[in-house]
């Protein structure tokens, strides 16, 4: 199967910051740390389907890892996570008919929690592969989605299409068998992306809780928001164009003025040398 790409500037959905406060707090870190590491006002955490930067969440991640005593907490919050975390992915995995059907709409719509990483799947006569790979991204991250997607097969197909392999790309915070202790499966490290290998049945293994009716309904909600998403990146994308020669302007005729200060040229353009910044 094609990769699904991401980017390492890309960006995540609110709903993907519910998800690590959920995960933060079910360690038991406080909710007004997991506010402040988080950085975004409680009205854009309440906004659904709004972006944020993947930097970020992934700082903000890191200063909840930080903070935590477990170095596994992703794994473990994984565990705890209750159907429906994920939102409309959840669903549409409950919703399918198959497991090789619940893993072609986590492919393509897992842009839709966050876009800066890639995944995809691959076949062959005994495997079934599921492959993730986020340059720049935090490994307990890596380990938070892997984690969940360990969950929901054993939740919905039965501990019989557990993984046989896990392997993450990064090197381990903790001892291996820790991680495997958590995850009740072999774990390995090093490669160029973290991977699930399964049994081949899996493809065919039935979900029992598959609705065609419900699924066709999620499916057009997920690609409209997927075609929203792409527009908004095809829109950044241009004005990224259309800025970087005129700042270069503006920097040239600061420069011949004497004050290449980002006060300076942010009045060229009509901004604050904060928002400059953020450009």
């Amino acid at each position: 199967m094609v990769p699904a790409r991401g980017s390492a500037s890309g960006s995540a959905s609110t709903e993907f910051l519910r998800v690590l406060m959920t995960a933060a707090a079910k360690d038991g870190i406080e909710a007004v740390d997991v506010r402040r590491a988080m950085a975004v006002s409680g009205d854009l955490l309440e906004k659904r389907g709004a972006r944020v930067p993947i930097a970020l969440v992934r700082r903000a991640w890191s200063g909840l890892t930080d903070r935590a005593a477990d170095p596994l907490l992703s794994l473990r919050a994984a565990r705890m996570l209750p159907p429906g975390s994920l939102d409309i992915l959840d669903y549409l995995a409950q919703t399918s008919t198959t497991g090789a059907e619940a893993f072609e709409q986590l492919t393509r719509y897992l842009p839709l929690l966050a876009d800066a990483g890639r995944v995809w799947t691959e076949v062959d006569r005994r495997t079934f592969r599921f492959r993730h790979a986020a340059p720049g991204g935090l490994p307990s991250l890596a380990e938070l989605l892997l984690g969940l997607i360990v969950e929901r097969a054993r939740t919905m197909f039965g501990p019989a299409f557990a993984p046989r392999l896990i392997r993450f790309a990064h090197a381990p915070s903790s001892a291996a068998s820790a991680y495997e202790e958590v995850l009740g499966v072999p774990v390995q490290f090093g490669g160029g992306f973290d991977e699930l290998v399964f049994d081949r049945d899996i493809v065919r293994a039935p979900v029992a809780s598959h609705d065609p009716a419900l699924r066709g309904i999620l499916v057009a909600q997920a690609e409209e928001a997927l075609s929203r998403l792409h527009l908004d990146l095809r829109a950044a994308s241009a004005l990224d164009r259309e800025f970087v020669p005129a700042f270069r302007h503006a920097l040239a005729l600061a420069l011949d003025a004497g004050d290449p200060s980002l006060v300076r040229i942010g009045e060229s353009f009509g901004m604050s040398a904060r928002t400059l910044q953020r450009r």
